[in-house]
């Protein structure tokens, strides 16, 4: 694992699926924490959380019903997120 980001986190929405989840475990892999967000598809949402976590990231899956804007979002996923909001990896 590259350590490039670690003590930061990405917000990624539609991070559960497809190419996007794939550049969410890369953000993982680079170090990131990573606040997944979705709007219907929770389970592969924490899916991806626990592929994060087995990285050795923490992770949050959040969803949103597409009124919010990305500043809202970010804002609430993450200024909002506390210590236990966050899947944490076990060492």
């Amino acid at each position: 694992m590259n350590d490039e980001l670690t003590g930061k986190i990405a917000l990624v929405t539609g991070g559960s699926r497809g190419i996007v989840r794939a550049a969410t475990l890369a953000l993982a892999r680079t170090g990131a924490d990573v606040a997944v967000n979705f709007q219907h598809r929770e389970a592969e949402a924490q899916t991806a959380c626990m592929e994060i976590v087995r990285i050795g990231r923490r992770a949050l899956a959040e969803k949103a019903d597409g009124t919010f804007t990305i500043h809202e979002l970010g804002h609430g996923a993450l200024a909002g997120a506390g210590e236990d909001d966050f899947t944490e990896p076990v060492t």
